[in-house]
């Protein structure tokens, strides 16, 4: 048999329309093989999460405890036991306002005035003091007397009750302890009264009979001047049942 040659036009174009169909089988073959080889890495843009890996958790820590604020320990406190400041002969006595609203000294304690004019001290629970006025006047040796008028009542079970109206003084620049001992006032030589008792409470007339009968004057007695005066106008109308009709000159 004749020996066939491939060759001429025709052949060349059957040659060639097959590249494609070979390139194709190339690139499926190239494909294999690195499937072969361990499979081909997709594209990141391709990558996509597996349907069973599990969605991230988050983990929320639980609350620290706060520490409490540190407070600054105050220091210890020291009790202090002085004695107020001592008298003198140009300075007035501290004053307050008392539980009535008038101002008083504070060492005009009702405590001690009791006692001078309720010796019983069982008494003295049954019985109400009042200070009607009071002054602290002084001279130029000098001598400082401070003066008070008070007005009593005596409310004993059992007994009747009673009133009384007393002028009470003292020097409270003596050695101690005279200066703070409180006397009924008393002149021996001519008419005066230093207290006066009642059966029934004392009326304005009755407490302005009293007050001239122990020369109580709402002005410095002779030679003295004031450091301080009050006439205690709640005590007063408590007491006797009408506002004060005397003031200080």
């Amino acid at each position: 048999m004749p020996r066939r040659v491939c060759g001429g036009a025709a052949w060349d174009r059957r040659r060639r329309s097959r590249w494609p169909q070979r390139a194709a089988v190339a690139t499926v073959a190239v494909a294999l093989l690195l499937v072969a080889c361990g499979g081909a890495t997709k594209p990141a843009a391709m990558a996509s999460t597996p349907a069973n890996t599990a969605a991230p958790t988050t983990t929320i820590a639980a609350p620290t405890a706060t520490a409490e604020p540190r407070v600054a320990t105050p220091p210890p406190r020291v009790e202090t036991t002085s004695e107020p400041a001592p008298r003198t002969a140009t300075e007035a006595p501290p004053a307050a306002i008392d539980e009535r609203g008038d101002r008083v000294p504070l060492s005009f304690d009702p405590d001690d005035l009791l006692e001078v004019l309720v010796e019983d001290p069982a008494a003295r629970a049954d019985t109400t003091l009042r200070i009607l006025t009071w002054l602290v006047e002084v001279d130029d040796r000098p001598l400082v007397i401070d003066r008070v008028i008070v007005w009593l009542h005596r409310h004993t079970d059992g007994r009747p009750d009673s009133w009384q109206l007393a002028h009470l003084y003292r020097h409270p620049l003596d050695a101690p302890p005279d200066s703070a001992a409180w006397h009924v006032s008393r002149v021996f030589d001519v008419p005066y009264v230093g207290r006066a008792a009642f059966p029934k409470a004392p009326t304005a007339a009755d407490l302005e009979s009293f007050l001239n009968d122990t020369w109580w004057r709402f002005r410095p007695s002779d030679g003295f001047w004031f450091l301080d005066k009050a006439v205690c106008e709640h005590a007063w109308q408590q007491a006797i049942g009408s506002p004060p009709n005397h003031r200080y000159r």
